[in-house]
This record gives structure tokens, sequence and C-alpha cells, in this order.
């Protein structure tokens, strides 16, 4: 399995709504509950990044990403992953 996964709230049919993201999330989380999954998304609402949190996902990046940000996230949870074995 991947060491992090980045993961879009805004799935179609609905971008603007997170609920495909939040179900894409849980459906990852149930095949392994070990998962390092941050999710990336242009809505700024305080309450998805909450479920999103809450569901499981270990970080939310906001869009636009800044890339030194997304760097350091990924270098963290990869390093996790590798420690963990």
């Amino acid at each position: 399995p991947p060491a992090v996964i980045l993961l879009d709230l805004g799935l179609p049919p609905q971008p603007a709504d997170p609920t495909e993201g939040l179900a894409t999330l849980a459906e990852i989380l149930a095949l392994d509950p070990q998962a390092r999954v941050v999710i990336v998304s242009g809505q700024g609402e305080r309450e998805t990044a909450q479920r999103a949190i809450g569901a499981g996902a270990c970080d939310l990046l906001g869009k636009p990403i800044d890339l030194p940000t997304l760097r350091a996230v990924l270098k963290q949870l990869a390093d996790q992953a590798r420690a963990a074995g």
C-alpha cells in the first residue's frame, strides 16, 4: 500500500459537496485502517475539516496547496509509515 494518500474531497458527481470525498475516505480506511490520508480541499469550511479528521484523515490542506507545507506533511507521514514498518 502507499505510504501516504492525497484525497481531494471535491469528487464527482458534485465537486462542491464533500460527501463523495468523505465516503471515499471511509472506504480507504475500511480497506486499510492504518492508511495515512491527507485531505485536499478547496472548501474552507471548518465543519468539513473536522468531519474529515474525525473520520480518520491525518491532515487537511487547503487549496491552493502550499508546496513547502505539502512536502513537510508528506515527509512526516512517510517517515511515520516507514517507522511503523
